[in-house]
């Protein structure tokens, strides 16, 4: 989801909120409770110094959300875990994810996470450090874990929500069971933290001022650009081609000034195989070529396009989601069941219909008796699709993080294996041929 939707998704939300005051003993902090107008959840609240937190993690259900395990009462208890985008989007109206300057206010008011942790539910730490809390403020931490894509680790352990730096780098806070300080981590990957969600002050308010006129400023933007994609799509000039060599039909497009073939190439030749060696595959995704038939196998009036041929191609669809085929992309980087391996649709405005077909390599060994042998193996179908050009680097749309670009061999190692045609490998990818 882009930037603007999640903004407009917050300032949709409702906002509904009661507060049962009751002063403490101590004096320290005021607890009250908040019901979230979205699903009816109440949720203990307290006053630590100016803020006002959730006194528990917080549990609503959206996609890219789920529970410890899988395990519905994990959720009762400790709240969900999000994904990152969803974090900053999930707080109900008239509270927010709280940055790190925010977290760290809520510390310089107390003595340590000791005062933080719960009561009970938090295994001693070594020597008899750590442990329990004495919850002195009614924050009352959990240990509620977290997830890495589908794996789940630190249950009962550790706490772990995210912050907010009012930008897309990513941070978070952790408090572990045999400490009773906090980290900063800056965490990586597909990853699902907790959240406690702050109740906005007048900073707060004066920050969303702002970030009101930057949406707007943006919206302006994307619809100055969605003016020029459709000029450009009225321009688009679809067509075809029959190559004479085996009576293979290819679609193609006109963009700009380049013909494409908007299918990958399907001629059967030395040095090509089908993905996975299955024919079906050829038939969905077109064959793979090893980088010396590549150079040659286009039909005649036809070349394999060069760099700046796909540069041409990349700066004129402007985003990868207006050349990727419809309903065959995978999302990547979701949780669990909800998200992870979900189809995307993009729009493929301009007929490209690029496919994630991935790529495969050619092993070869001699035996004993000095014959010689190629093995095959593949990967990266539905995640990536890889293509020739004709300095023999190869270019590529991603999938999981959206983009494209190009790579060299002789300057880029892909998964430690070495460069292209080394160890006995040839990489073997897919070929876009472009009308001469």
């Amino acid at each position: 989801m882009n930037k603007l939707a999640k903004h407009a998704l917050t300032a949709a939300l409702g906002l509904a909120i009661t507060f049962t005051l009751n002063a403490c003993k101590e004096e320290k902090f005021v607890l009250g409770t908040f019901t979230d107008p979205r699903d009816g959840k109440e949720y203990k609240t307290t006053k630590i110094g100016e803020q006002i937190w959730m006194a528990e993690n917080l549990n609503y259900e959206v996609n890219c959300s789920g529970c410890y395990n899988n395990y519905p009462a994990n959720c009762q208890k400790y709240g969900r875990l999000y994904d990152w985008e969803t974090a900053r989007r999930a707080c109900p109206k008239g509270w927010h994810l709280p940055s790190n300057d925010e977290w760290n206010i809520l510390y310089g008011a107390i003595v340590s996470g000791y005062d933080l942790k719960a009561k009970s539910g938090w295994p001693e730490g070594k020597d008899g450090e750590g442990g329990n809390g004495e919850d002195k403020y009614g924050f009352s931490a959990l240990p509620g874990g977290t997830a890495w894509g589908s794996n789940y680790i630190d249950f009962g352990e550790d706490a772990h929500w995210w912050s907010d730096f009012g930008s897309y780098n990513i941070n978070g806070r952790i408090m572990e069971y045999m400490y009773n300080g906090d980290t900063y981590p800056t965490p990586e990957g597909p990853l699902y933290f907790s959240i406690r969600c702050l109740q906005n002050n007048a900073d707060y308010a004066a920050k969303e001022k702002e970030a009101e006129a930057e949406i707007a400023k943006e919206m302006e933007e994307k619809m100055a650009q969605e003016a020029a994609a459709k000029l450009k799509r009225e321009k688009v000039k679809k067509g075809s081609f029959t190559d004479t060599r085996n009576g293979k039909a290819y679609k193609t497009v006109k963009l700009d000034k380049q013909t494409w073939m908007a299918e990958n190439l399907n001629y059967a030749v030395e040095g090509s195989v089908c993905p996975d060696n299955d024919d079906d595959n050829c038939k969905k995704f077109g064959r793979l070529y090893d980088k010396e038939t590549a150079m040659k196998v286009c039909p005649s009036g036809w070349h394999l396009p060069s760099e700046k041929e796909w540069k041409a191609l990349f700066d004129f669809a402007n985003y990868d989601g207006n050349l990727k085929a419809k309903s065959i992309w995978k999302e990547g980087g979701d949780y669990a069941s909800k998200c992870l391996d979900t189809v995307e649709d993009f729009t493929d405005d301009y007929g490209f219909s690029a496919l994630p077909g991935g790529y495969g390599f050619r092993e070869s060994s001699t035996d004993e008796d000095g014959d010689s042998n190629s093995s095959y193996s593949f990967g990266g179908s539905g995640v990536g699709g890889n293509w020739w050009n004709s300095a023999g680097s190869y270019e590529s749309i991603y999938g999981n993080d959206g983009g494209w670009g190009g790579s060299e061999f002789e300057a880029n190692y892909w998964n430690g294996e070495g460069p292209g045609d080394s160890n006995n490998k040839t990489f073997l990818f897919y070929v876009r041929c472009v009308q001469n």
